[in-house]
């Protein structure tokens, strides 16, 4: 069973492509909590569990609350999907942040779960590209500060860099065949 943690700047592609799997493996489920909030979608097709919502543009850990409860919505789907489900979560959020997530994936590699930190490759000027994009469609003017986004592109690289030093399981996927590579992974079970 993969766990699968995509990460990318700012208009990478990360909500887009979880946007496509949903519209070509649906209908979807949303996962609930205890208080009826809406913490995942499980998409029964591919037995995958994806943390967060997926109700507007920008989805997944982006919607979530805190760190701590992300990893506490992750720790809970994968618990859920068990030894052969599959789960995925994505996020600007996360993306730029190695400590925590290099721990939680070590706890649960331990426990005989394949983790996998895959990176969109996607330039600066594509994310700046789709960011403006994604603003007209919002009925807003497509410039933008781009100081955040260009922060998030070099923290990708940065924490990528950190993962794979600590033994983490790394891969850069060019961001126009993204979407197959993550089928392909989740399809083969590794």
């Amino acid at each position: 069973m993969p766990v699968i943690d995509l990460r990318g700047g700012h208009g990478s592609g990360k909500s887009y492509l979880v946007h496509r799997i949903i519209k070509e493996y649906g209908p979807t489920e949303d996962i609930v909590d205890e208080d009826g909030d809406t913490i995942g979608v499980w998409v029964p097709k591919l037995d995958l569990r994806l943390a967060g919502r997926y109700n507007t543009t920008c989805g997944g850990c982006d919607t979530i609350r805190t760190q701590n409860y992300i990893q506490a919505i992750t720790d809970s789907l994968i618990e859920d999907a068990g030894p052969n489900g599959n789960v995925l979560y994505e996020g600007a959020l996360v993306s730029g942040i190695f400590g925590r997530y290099n721990e939680q994936a070590e706890r649960w590699e331990a426990k005989g779960f394949r983790w996998h930190f895959l990176f969109l490759d996607t330039t600066l000027e594509q994310c700046f590209k789709n960011i403006g994009t994604r603003r007209v469609a919002r009925g807003k003017e497509p410039e933008f500060n781009t100081k955040v986004t260009e922060q998030k592109f070099k923290d990708a690289r940065r924490v990528e860099k950190k993962l794979a030093a600590a033994g983490r399981s790394t891969q850069w996927l060019d961001w126009s065949t993204a979407y197959e590579s993550v089928i392909g992974l989740l399809s083969s079970g590794l």
